[in-house]
């Protein structure tokens, strides 16, 4: 893209290009129909190639297929996953990278121990999880000057409806997420203490997500880091180091740090995320591979 080429001064991106469902207009309903589609993705220059884990499930024979081919045109595999049974169907074929976390049954010492055997990494998509509630208990956020640009604007009208809002933070949905995210805090303080890799992933900029902001979801994310229990320093390096990690596909990627050598792409701050990770979103200037934007 023309940001990754340094054409213009945006953010790096990567993408998936259109998944692989159970349950979607696109879905692959036989193995022998994956390989020119994996084909077709690979010439679309996807990045990734991403698999959804929920019902209706793919059978086992064309799970396989399809991660046994991404393997073959060298595309890595990311997979949506909430169960436990999926994490370990996928991870015995090789997939290291997961997007949410297995909500079946509580986070235990076997399931820890398996996934930093296997070296698995997981963006639990935490700020997506609350919304819209979080925004609709905080309205004062939506004036915020980087939320300007930061939502569709349908998404906007709807975090803007006082109807919609009465009626959602009322609702059982509210309670059932809420309920959901305190679920997944311990996930996130048992798999960082131990070491296994965690990362930011918003999810915002899908048709569902209409209702989380760019930017700062990733923001908020971190907030909810903390909360979970990691210290501030682990969850700033699961936004930048790690999170580079994961999508450049290396131990030593060219941004996420800084170190002589590396990519410039810095953004300075008012005040020390370290003493109060709430300061990550008192941005000073932002530098993009070398060139202030901001």
């Amino acid at each position: 893209m023309g940001c990754d080429d340094d054409a213009v001064g945006g953010e790096r991106q990567a993408g998936e290009g259109a998944a692989f469902q159970g349950n979607a207009e696109r879905r692959v309903s036989r193995a022998a129909r994956i390989h020119g589609r994996t084909r077709f993705l690979k010439a679309q220059g996807v990045d990734f190639l991403k698999i959804w884990m929920t019902n209706p499930k793919f059978p086992p024979d064309v799970i396989a297929a399809i991660v046994d081919e991404a393997s073959k045109q060298a595309i890595p595999v990311v997979a949506h996953v909430t169960d436990v049974a999926s994490l370990h169907q996928l991870a015995e074929l090789g997939v290291t990278d997961f997007l949410h976390n297995p909500r079946d049954q509580p986070v235990t010492p076997d399931l820890v121990a398996y996934a930093k055997s296997r070296k698995l990494t997981f963006a639990p998509t935490l700020a997506n999880m609350e919304s819209p509630w979080f925004y609709y208990e905080h309205p004062d956020i939506l004036g915020m000057p980087t939320l300007q640009d930061a939502l569709y604007p349908r998404g906007r009208q709807m975090l803007a409806d006082s109807r919609r809002r009465d009626e959602t933070l009322s609702s059982d949905l509210a309670q059932r997420k809420a309920s959901m995210r305190e679920q997944t805090y311990p996930f996130i303080k048992a798999m960082s203490d131990a070491g296994v890799r965690i990362v930011t992933g918003t999810d915002c900029g899908a048709e569902a997500s209409q209702v989380t902001p760019f930017g700062h979801a990733t923001h908020r994310e971190l907030q909810m880091f903390v909360e979970a229990g990691m210290a501030p320093l682990a969850a700033i390096r699961a936004a930048t180091l790690d999170a580079a990690r994961v999508i450049a596909r290396s131990e030593d990627p060219d941004y996420g740090s800084i170190r002589a050598g590396k990519a410039a792409d810095l953004v300075l701050l008012d005040a020390d995320p370290i003493a109060d990770i709430n300061n990550t979103i008192r941005i000073s200037r932002v530098m993009r591979a070398g060139r202030w934007v901001r």
